[in-house]
């Protein structure tokens, strides 16, 4: 009998139907199978054939149209609104970076060596800060007038190093220098014994403006002695609590009061020495600049040098007094690696007890170098004037200097101790410093190298 055509299934066959057909007879004929059952495979492989083509057509026009979707969100974020031209879009993407990249990089080099300048200067490091202005090679980058303070202060800088690290001789006879100055030979005084071993030399250069006196001072001390030292030459307003007093002949310190600070540590002082009668007291306006090489050289340095009203620092400098006389000035500090062979280490181990630690001795020690030349402005300097000076004063102060450095160090100066802890941040970059100076100092020691 024929099937009524209103009692027929009118959906699709189906895979899942052609599935249940065979879970009826597990794999053999079904006797309730359809009369034609060849007809409806036929028309399955059909239907499965348009549904893999319609499939595989579908995913070719999704993808070519996420192809296209890419491009355009790409050309909309490089070029914006601008409509891009689809032949050849590689040529004009390539030139586009270009445009935009230019200024960026162009803007940079003028920026960053000013910019890195400045912080390097406002670090304290000053011959480095000089070394990158002096690296500047665009002349599109103009210097303003602070950059070329930065580069004056350095060459004094360099100038105090390299005057500092120059070995001093007792090279016998004058010599005269370009300018005119005659000078004589470097008079050596021997090393000092006591708790700071300490050398002297002293030399007079005559020049057109009267006698100038140089002298040299060279001790070692120990690295952990360094930033207690550093604060007894910072706090000048206590300058007058340990300076040494004279009244047979009258040398004294009558003022030093500090006009200006500069920086973190760098000063301009104004002082005013008393000395002998009949001789007027000598005065002079003292511009301290201290600086570090440490990264490249191993180095601290103080540069001091007088000034006058004339030099224009924002009108500190005050009038002379009527009664005085300037007195021109022009040196420094320098704290490095104390050398094994300096003629100074023969006397710190003799008067090291310990005979274990003269290696420990050679390492943690710390040369501090101080150079001045004076004109005292006088066109004879009387001899006992000048062994005073050298022989008496500059030794004395010197050595009471390294004295209160000790007594910081072990906590009796409480005018000392009160001051830095009111610089605690001050005193708290000095550590640091010291802390990389003395680990790069170690370094070179440990490895047989001078810095």
């Amino acid at each position: 009998m024929a099937p009524n055509p209103e009692e027929m299934d009118t959906t699709p066959i189906s895979k899942v139907k052609l599935n249940e057909d065979s879970e009826d007879g597990d794999g053999g004929e079904n006797t309730n199978a359809s009369p034609t059952p060849k007809i409806e495979e036929l028309v399955n492989e059909a239907l499965f054939e348009d549904d893999d083509k319609g499939e595989k057509e579908e995913a070719s026009v999704k993808e070519s149209t996420e192809i296209e979707i890419e491009i355009e969100i790409e050309t909309e974020t490089k070029t914006g609104d601008e409509e891009v031209p689809e032949p050849e879009p590689e040529a004009a993407l390539s030139e586009t970076p270009k445009e935009e990249e230019e200024p960026v990089i162009h803007e940079n080099e003028h920026q960053c060596p000013l910019q890195k300048a400045e912080e390097l200067y406002n670090e304290e490091s000053l011959l480095e800060a000089a070394r990158v202005l002096k690296s500047i090679t665009d002349p599109n980058i103009a210097l303003e007038e602070k950059h070329h303070s930065i580069l004056r202060n350095a060459e004094d800088g360099e100038a105090l190093f390299a005057d500092l690290k120059a070995e001093a001789k007792e090279d016998g006879g004058a010599k005269e220098s370009a300018s005119g100055s005659s000078s004589a030979s470097w008079i050596d005084h021997g090393v000092s014994g006591g708790k700071f071993p300490t050398r002297i030399l002293h030399r007079l250069e005559e020049t057109s403006s009267g006698v100038q006196l140089r002298v040299r001072c060279e001790t070692p001390i120990e690295k952990e002695l360094l930033s207690p030292l550093l604060s007894v030459l910072n706090e000048s307003q206590l300058y007058k609590t340990w300076m040494p007093r004279w009244t047979a002949p009258r040398f004294q310190l009558r003022t030093c009061e500090k006009l200006k600070q500069m920086g973190r540590v760098s000063q301009i002082l104004h002082i005013v020495m008393d000395i002998p009668w009949p001789m007027a007291s000598r005065e002079f306006v003292l511009s301290a600049v201290a600086f570090d090489d440490i990264e490249a050289n191993g180095d601290i340095g103080i540069k001091l040098k007088s000034i006058t009203t004339a030099d224009n620092i924002d009108d500190c400098v005050p009038e002379k007094e009527k009664k005085s006389v300037e007195v021109d000035l022009d040196g420094g500090f320098l704290f490095t690696k104390c050398p094994k062979d300096h003629p100074t280490m023969e006397k710190v181990k003799k008067d090291d007890s310990d005979s274990d630690s003269d290696a420990d001795a050679d390492e943690d020690m710390v040369l501090v170098r101080f150079g001045v030349m004076m004109n005292p402005n006088m066109k004879l300097l009387p001899q006992s004037m000048l062994n005073f000076l050298v022989k008496v004063a500059m030794g004395t102060v010197w050595k009471m200097m390294l004295g209160i450095a000790v007594d910081i160090k072990d906590g009796k100066r409480p005018d000392h101790t009160k001051a830095i802890d009111e610089k605690e941040g001050l005193y708290s970059w000095v550590s640091k410093r010291l802390e990389v100076l003395m680990s790069l100092l170690s370094g070179a020691m440990s490895e047989g190298n001078e810095i």
